[in-house]
């Protein structure tokens, strides 16, 4: 799967399945699938990190707290250190050289552009999600330094996207009548897409597309609501026969 995350009603056992049930009941094909896309693209929306807006928050804040270390605290860890070691501490003693200096690398300049950059660059491609920092030998662990009062904000601009790559759904989900959670509808970036190419046969095929960056963190979901939707046919279609069969046996005794 490239940048760009799709689906397309075209696999083979799952259109067989479709036409089965449509051909069985007398049904249009193509409505079957048409209903089927629309669970499907509401189960990837319903699916797609995260569950809620305050769980897209808190996953920002704990990514960028991976990048960024506020300058307070690490000024604060420094005398306490250089104090513990003064006191005759020998176990900080080791702690409070590390420590004791600032690298002129780690203490940038406090601005949104070079945040988003270092923040950029820690960030995983196939996921966009920060990678561990295990710079263990560096001071702060190779973090950043900034104030305080410029990481929060930074934090705060970031925040505003959340939910973006559930709204690469959005497209589809209004194409195909499909449901998303509130917050994804107020996204002002939508990166996806949808075709209807079917036919009443059921021959063409039908597609929805998310191209939000870091979207091939969505193949395993991909997979699973596939199944799911599989299953949702082959339940359908068992009730549907049990409920004919019991409508039978009460004509019959009648």
């Amino acid at each position: 799967m490239s940048e760009a995350s799709g689906i397309t009603v075209d696999v083979a056992g799952f259109r067989q399945q479709v036409n089965s049930f449509a051909v069985r009941y007398g049904l249009d094909a193509r409505l079957v699938m048409l209903d089927q896309m629309r669970l499907w693209v509401g189960d990837l929306a319903k699916r797609t990190p995260p569950k809620t807006l305050a769980q897209g928050r808190a996953a920002v804040a704990r990514d960028i707290g991976k990048v960024f270390e506020p300058l307070e605290v690490a000024r604060a860890t420094q005398a306490w250190a250089a104090a513990l070691a003064k006191e005759g501490h020998t176990v900080y003693r080791k702690t409070a050289r590390g420590l004791m200096k600032i690298d002129k690398q780690q203490l940038r300049e406090a601005t949104g552009q070079a945040m988003s950059a270092a923040h950029a660059a820690a960030r995983d491609r196939n996921t966009g999600r920060v990678r561990v920092n295990r710079k263990t030998d560096q001071a702060w662990g190779g973090k950043t330094l900034v104030p305080r009062a410029d990481g929060l904000r930074y934090i705060r601009s970031v925040q505003r996207h959340v939910g973006k790559l559930k709204a690469g759904w959005l497209p589809a989900a209004q194409r195909f009548g499909a449901k998303v959670p509130s917050f994804v509808r107020r996204q002002p970036v939508r990166m996806g897409g949808a075709t209807d190419l079917m036919d009443r046969d059921g021959s063409g095929y039908l597609e929805a597309v998310n191209s939000v960056p870091w979207s091939r963190k969505l193949d395993g979901i991909l997979n699973f609501t596939a199944r799911v939707r599989q299953l949702d046919l082959t339940k359908h279609l068992a009730k549907r026969i049990e409920r004919l069969a019991r409508d039978f046996s009460t004509r019959k005794a009648a």
